[in-house]
C-alpha cells in the first residue's frame, strides 16, 4: 500500500443477480485510516490482437458496466466521488467514467484545467504513442476521485 492506495488482481465482483466475475485490475484508496476504502478505478484487460474487433471493445464496457454497476450500487447520493473504467486491449486503452443514476460507464473527458480535451485524442489511446497523455489521464483520475 502507497499513500493509501492499494491495487487489487482479479477482484471478485457479484451483481444483485448472483452472477460472479473478476476484473482485472481494481483500485482502491483508504483515505485518512478509514477501514473501509474508496473504490474508484477498474481496469479490464485482454490480449494484444484484439484491438480491431468492435465486440471486444464491447464486451469490455459491459463488463465494466456489470462490475461497477455491482460494486457501487449502494452509494448514496452524498457520498458519490468519481468512478472510472479502463479497457486495456494490448497496447491500446479506452477510459470510460461510471455514472450511477444510469448503472453504465460513459466515454470520459478530461475536466481538470480544461487544457486537455480527451475526445479530441484518438480512440483508442496507444499506450506508446500517447504514453505522456495516458499518464496525464490517469494523475487526473488519481486526483479527482
Amino acid at each position: 500500500m502507497v499513500d493509501g492506495y492499494v491495487t487489487r488482481p482479479q477482484d471478485r465482483h457479484s451483481s444483485q443477480s448472483g452472477e460472479r466475475g473478476f476484473s482485472d485490475l481494481h483500485t482502491n484508496q483508504y483515505r485518512d485510516g478509514e477501514r473501509r476504502a474508496s473504490k474508484f478505478l477498474i481496469v479490464q484487460c485482454k490480449r494484444a490482437g484484439l484491438e480491431s474487433r468492435p465486440g471486444v471493445w464491447k464486451e469490455g464496457v459491459a463488463q465494466l458496466n456489470r462490475y461497477l454497476a455491482a460494486t457501487h450500487r449502494t452509494r448514496s447520493q452524498d457520498s458519490r466521488t468519481p468512478v472510472y473504467g479502463i479497457i486495456a486491449i494490448g497496447k491500446f486503452l479506452r477510459v470510460y467514467e461510471y455514472y450511477d443514476d444510469f448503472r453504465e460507464v460513459r466515454d470520459w473527458q478530461s475536466h481538470a484545467d480544461g487544457s486537455m480535451n480527451f475526445s479530441q485524442v484518438e480512440d483508442p489511446l496507444s499506450l506508446l504513442d500517447h504514453s505522456e497523455i495516458v499518464q496525464k489521464i490517469l494523475d487526473e483520475i488519481r486526483d479527482d476521485h
